[in-house]
């Protein structure tokens, strides 16, 4: 969670962006949000943090947690078949 979440200067931003997107998903200037950076300084906990936020606030929401390669090679699939669809 965002309680828990331990705030630097490196990771001021993307609290800040990731607490913006569990109040109000898909509708805030972070739609869609890219979280980029060195290893330990909290991307995958700003992550888990945003879809616990979005559960506690909406239990009915769907929320996915993917990796940036299942999510890519899902995309390129769904890109594929939309092709093939309306050909």
């Amino acid at each position: 969670t965002f309680d828990n979440f331990v705030e630097g200067d490196c990771n001021q931003l993307g609290r800040s962006a990731g607490i913006a997107v569990a109040n109000k998903p898909g509708t805030t200037s972070f739609n869609p949000l890219m979280i980029y950076g060195e290893v330990g300084l909290g991307k995958t906990h700003i992550l888990q943090a945003i879809g616990n936020g979005i559960k506690q606030s909406d239990p009915n929401r769907f929320v996915l947690y993917v990796s940036s390669e299942k999510f890519t090679n899902q995309f390129i699939n769904a890109v594929k078949n939309i092709e093939i669809t309306f050909r």
